[in-house]
């Protein structure tokens, strides 16, 4: 079996349209989940017994499940009570929430990484719950878990390709199209390959530039 780039060359738009899907719906849900993993924190540390219990819920469902049900219950479901998502929106919408629930853990870890005291300190001096929040807490800790949150970019990515189940035309469903309409399976999954390897690469990479330039070192 040999590659031939004919295949490449004749739909190489139809395939770079793909991977700027790809990347938006990585992008709206990583953007979605960096709320919703807040949000599960937040109750997830809360006093409410009850929002407790939501968190521990939301997040046993979402990190006990595979992406590919996820995707196909966001996209199936709703229809059964007259809503209709489109395709992009049922994955934006399942990935957003999965990634909500890794990204709570992420923070927890955060937060819990705080010193000791900071809090009734920054009380201390007159600065209420939410603002001390939000100017003080949520700054240290994207600066903690930042190597960890492009870590979750870079999974969120990858499982981006699973949305083609849905008819979602990202790189994964138009490579599968091409292949179809070439019989050249080799050329064409290899180049989606390449594809996703080079956008992860960019990713770590810019990850590392912004953590060095924050001051931010792993071990």
């Amino acid at each position: 079996m040999m590659f031939h780039l004919e295949p490449l060359i004749d739909n190489a738009g139809y395939l770079a349209i793909g991977m700027l899907v790809t990347i938006e719906v990585t992008l709206v849900a990583l953007a979605l989940g960096v709320v919703g993993g807040l949000v599960v924190n937040v109750l997830a540390q809360s006093n409410i017994k009850l929002l407790r219990r939501v968190a521990t819920v939301f997040t046993s469902v979402f990190r006990g499940t595979p992406i590919l049900v996820q995707l196909l219950i966001a996209y199936y479901v709703p229809s059964s009570f007259g809503i209709n998502l489109s395709p992009l929106a049922a994955a934006s919408l399942a990935l957003a929430l999965n990634t909500s629930a890794f990204q709570g853990e992420i923070y927890r870890g955060g937060f819990q990484s705080l010193p000791v005291g900071q809090v009734e300190a920054a009380k201390a001096v007159g600065m209420g719950d939410m603002s001390c929040f939000l100017h003080i807490q949520i700054p240290q800790v994207f600066r903690i878990v930042l190597p960890s949150l492009f870590n979750e970019f870079i999974l969120l990515l990858k499982a981006s390709s699973l949305v083609s189940v849905i008819a979602v035309a990202d790189l994964t469903r138009r490579a599968q199209q091409v292949v179809s309409a070439s019989q050249e399976p080799l050329t064409v999954y290899v180049a989606a390959a390449i594809a996703y390897i080079v956008i992860n690469t960019i990713i770590a990479r810019a990850g590392r530039m912004i953590e060095k330039r924050l001051g931010v070192y792993t071990i």
